[in-house]
């Protein structure tokens, strides 16, 4: 019996020659990607490179002026408005997308007015018509799942840094997305908290969830990734394996980068 190569496989996410501008100044110069179903993708660089750009690109939180953008296959629809910039031709295809594609910010953006429990459950069933139970029952294991189930009748600014940003993942995880962006999650974070939030990522990691990670943290971006990219100057200027970029990077920007941030 023949089997199907994984490589034939839709992307789970995949991005053609993106481009970004901000009047003049051109941030995101053609990128491109394929993330398959289970890839972890860490995005390292220095400030200013364009991957914070670039994942908000994703979902049009900014809007890019060139390239394409398919989720499992459909291709998000784009127009270009009076200034070039690309908008989605129906609202109903980028708002059915948008459920498809979890993204967890870097200052959390919790509802403050909101119980961490009601955060979680107003989506599922105002996007999603889950009942209130339903989306109740989801949303206290997905906050044993990340540690913070005793938290959920707490507002927002009575947590730590921590547990807001596990909250804000199991938020984005009550959704049920095929794919996940992280952009920097663990940098509004003193450093204590950072290691309980890598653990919650961690463990989606291990249970095959798709992901794109913006991070600072190299040696958790080594340890969990299947592929790397470096940027530098709106261009992806390494890519590779964990090991072909920590150990045997072949642009002089990356290596000048992993000799000054990596131990």
């Amino acid at each position: 019996m023949t089997q199907s190569t994984p490589a034939a496989a839709t992307p789970a996410l995949e991005v053609r020659d993106l481009h970004k501008s901000y009047g003049d100044l051109e941030v995101i110069k053609g990128i491109s990607l394929a993330a398959h179903d289970g890839d972890v993708i860490s995005i390292l660089g220095s400030s200013g490179s364009g991957k914070s750009t670039f994942l908000r690109c994703l979902n049009l939180l900014e809007n890019p002026h060139k390239g394409q953008i398919f989720f499992s296959g459909e291709e998000l629809q784009l127009k270009a408005d009076k200034t070039g910039a690309l908008q989605a031709v129906r609202n109903e295809q980028i708002n059915r997308l948008r459920t498809q594609v979890g993204f967890v910010f870097q200052n959390f953006n919790l509802w403050p007015h909101m119980t961490v429990l009601d955060n979680i459950i107003e989506a599922p069933r105002r996007v999603l018509g889950q009942s209130k139970a339903e989306a109740i029952a989801t949303a206290e294991a997905l906050l044993a799942k990340v540690g913070i189930a005793d938290k959920r009748h707490n507002y927002p600014n009575q947590l730590s840094g921590g547990q807001q940003q596990r909250a804000a993942i199991a938020r984005t995880l009550a959704m049920q997305p095929k794919v996940i962006l992280f952009d920097e999650p663990t940098s509004a974070l003193d450093p204590e908290m950072v290691q309980e939030v890598l653990g919650v990522i961690r463990g989606l990691a291990d249970e095959g969830c798709t992901m794109l990670l913006v991070t600072h943290e190299l040696s958790f971006a080594r340890q969990v990734s299947s592929q790397i990219m470096f940027f530098h100057q709106g261009r992806i200027e390494e890519q590779g394996t964990p090991e072909e970029v920590f150990e045997r990077p072949q642009s002089e920007r990356c290596r000048q980068f992993m000799s000054s941030h990596y131990l």
